[in-house]
């Protein structure tokens, strides 16, 4: 009984498959960057210890200017938030001995390859700038990640 499997349908249906495949990761890629793009003017703050019925913006503000810079005001901040559940213990970064620290909010990829850079064999220094992970090889070469693969070319 012929059901009109053949191997050549069989062999047209994989390289549409790996079309689809292809397309969609490339796909991902370019929605994680996007998400990436629209988190470029945030930070995220460490450290700042909680109170009961806080105001962030105060805290946000407070933090930066008497740990940063004097000059920002209220009105140069957009918005602020508390993430993640509630904790009455001030976290263990550091802002020059201060107990805070800031970073970049990089999308969960990012934040990713960050790590995986810092863990690479060949990597001597690695950080994030403008949400794009930088690389200090131990050859003195400069290079930025975008991806699992860059990793592994190194």
């Amino acid at each position: 009984m012929d059901n009109g499997v053949t191997a050549a349908n069989i062999s047209n249906l994989r390289e549409q498959n790996d079309t689809l495949l292809a397309e969609n990761r490339a796909m991902g890629d370019k929605l994680d960057e996007l998400e990436q793009y629209s988190r470029r003017n945030c930070l995220l703050l460490h450290g700042v210890p909680e109170s009961f019925k806080e105001n962030t913006d105060t805290l946000a503000l407070d933090v930066i200017t008497t740990k940063i810079s004097e000059g920002v005001e209220l009105c140069d901040i957009d918005r602020t938030h508390r993430l993640g559940r509630k904790k009455l213990n001030p976290g263990t970064d550091q802002l020059k001995k201060s107990g805070y620290s800031i970073t970049e909010n990089l999308t969960l990829r990012h934040l990713n390859l960050l790590h995986l850079a810092t863990r690479s064999e060949s990597v001597e220094a690695a950080r994030s700038t403008d949400g794009r992970v930088h690389c200090l090889l131990k050859n003195k070469k400069k290079i930025v990640i975008r991806s699992d693969s860059d990793l592994n070319h190194l």
